[in-house]
């Protein structure tokens, strides 16, 4: 067997020389073999605990000649950390971004300190990342295909990150700069603690991504109004009139009502018939009134289950004492 050419030696331009080759080899090898650093175990700890079933990440994964830090391969999303081990400098890692790009992958990178100080944060930029391309519908069982993306596409780059540029994960509409968030009222011991759970974590995620969050709920003894949650607290009663005035007053660009439970959902049923939201020029965030109303109304629900030919009992709205006794001697309940 005639033996290699050695290093620069016969080799057209641009190819790799098998010592090249072998060198490339034992750099990957190396790579696998070193201990993760400690940021990239609380990354992994934190990720392996909330992967999504059938895209989940592997870790320290090659892709010669270098070794992705994660990466979830049905996804097609390489995720890196910049602590120092991959380039001396940020167009060195350019170089390396590039290159899993002409492979069709995307690029999420993190510096150490965003896992640091908000790995929970981290994890969810990855996880909706995770989800981008599957949230177009595919004929069952269709793969997604892993079509190579030219130079400066499919880098994703979260507030905290390298710049903001190529960050893809925003919705279409413009960003609201202010939102009305609607509490659900008093709360029972052991019922409806999660609507102040989920409204907690709503106002935190809305002022994370920079917009201004005033809240309105007429219970003071919950997490929500406490001064440090939102950027502007009304402990007011969750009536038209008195948000009326709150919205008139305030002018937000957008309304959450969908973690106010039953209370929030109605409320905005009521604005919007009402006229204020029109009147305001404010947007309804979330699950859309139509589709509120057609959850809400027993009817229209009912309607709807027959329209696409579900089964439901049978039922029938009524608003008086006289109409329900007639409906019950009709159906023989009596």
């Amino acid at each position: 067997m005639k033996p290699p050419l050695p290093a620069g030696e016969g080799w057209g331009e641009g190819e790799v020389t098998p010592l090249e080759q072998f060198s490339n080899l034992t750099g990957i090898a190396r790579k696998l073999r070193r201990e993760q650093t400690d940021v990239e175990q609380l990354l992994w700890s934190t990720l392996r605990s909330r992967q999504i079933s059938g895209l989940k990440f592997r870790r320290q994964f090659p892709l010669p000649p270098y070794v992705a830090d994660f990466c979830s391969e049905k996804a097609r999303l390489i995720v890196e950390l910049d602590g120092g081990q991959h380039a001396e400098t940020i167009d060195d890692d350019e170089i390396r971004t590039e290159f899993f790009q002409r492979r069709g992958y995307r690029v999420l990178r993190f510096w150490n300190n965003d896992v640091l100080t908000n790995v929970e944060g981290v994890v969810e930029e990855i996880l909706k990342a995770t989800i981008l391309p599957h949230l177009s519908p595919l004929p069952l069982g269709e793969e997604i295909p892993p079509s190579p993306l030219p130079p400066g596409e499919g880098v994703i780059r979260p507030v905290g990150a390298i710049g903001k540029e190529g960050n893809r994960l925003s919705d279409s509409a413009p960003k609201p700069k202010k939102v009305l968030v609607i509490g659900s009222g008093p709360i029972v011991i052991g019922q409806a603690a999660e609507f102040d759970y989920a409204g907690t974590q709503a106002c935190k995620s809305l002022r994370e991504e920079g917009v201004e969050v005033v809240l309105v709920n007429s219970n003071p003894a919950t997490i929500m109004t406490d001064e440090d949650v939102a950027d502007r607290v009304y402990i007011e009663p969750l009536t038209v009139a008195v948000v009326s005035r709150i919205i008139e007053r305030e002018r937000p660009d957008g309304i959450l009502p969908t973690l106010g439970g039953q209370t929030g959902l109605n409320l905005a049923v009521e604005l919007a018939e009402s006229g204020v939201l029109e009147k305001f020029n404010v947007r309804v965030l979330g699950t859309q009134i139509a589709s509120i109303e057609m959850a809400e109304d027993r009817e229209k629900f009912r309607d709807l289950m027959n329209r696409l030919g579900e089964p439901t009992p049978p039922s029938e709205a009524v608003e008086t004492l006289e109409d329900r006794l007639a409906r019950a001697v009709s159906d023989g309940s009596i």
